[in-house]
């Protein structure tokens, strides 16, 4: 990250600014404790298996775990023969929602 005074900005390079925070802690203006990373991409390839999705309630993380899920056929075996009796979701990702830990979100 680049931490500088908010007229900085048009200095620094194309290529560089989306790494720039503004930093005036005189007006209150300090992200420095923040850990994060930045990257420059129009696209980001996540792998269900290995990403968790936090999301600020139970009802997005319901609907980002359900609303991609794959629907899977239930099958069972009756006298040899295979049949389906229904289906089931079968989760893609994994999300945890803040407000079950005690977290509001903000408004």
């Amino acid at each position: 990250m680049i931490y500088d005074q908010p007229e900085a900005f048009k200095n620094l390079p194309e290529d560089i600014r989306y790494r720039f925070v503004p930093y005036d802690p005189v007006k209150g203006i300090d992200y420095t404790w923040e850990r994060e990373w930045r990257i420059k991409t129009d696209a980001l390839s996540l792998d269900p298996k290995h990403t968790v999705a936090i999301v600020p309630t139970a009802d997005e993380a319901f609907g980002i775990v359900y609303g991609f899920a794959e629907m899977e056929p239930d099958v069972d075996v009756e006298d040899g023969e295979p049949y389906i009796w229904g289906v089931h979701h079968e989760p893609r990702w994994l999300a945890v929602s803040l407000d079950i830990f005690g977290f509001t979100p903000l408004h």
